[in-house]
């Protein structure tokens, strides 16, 4: 499971990126480069191409309809 952005409750909005380990029952950081900062975008994982996509949020407060894609440790912008 991978969690990205958000907003915390001191406000602003995040650019942070999570992976939980299930067998360890831990979190843990992961620095992807390219990530904007975003809140209220979706995120779904493509098993024909083994990769996570980021649709839409809000990166400085307006509606977006970007669409993001993890490449290894980078978010590569495809619209």
């Amino acid at each position: 499971m991978l969690l990205v952005g958000g907003t915390p409750q001191a406000g602003g909005i995040l650019a942070d990126a999570w992976e939980w380990d299930g067998e360890a029952g831990t979190w843990t950081e992961r620095v992807l480069s390219g990530q904007p900062a975003n809140y209220g975008h979706k995120l779904v994982y493509l098993p024909t191409t083994g990769r996570m996509v980021m649709v839409g949020g809000q990166p400085n407060g307006a509606i977006s309809g970007t669409l993001w894609e993890l490449d290894g440790d980078a978010w590569i912008a495809r619209t």
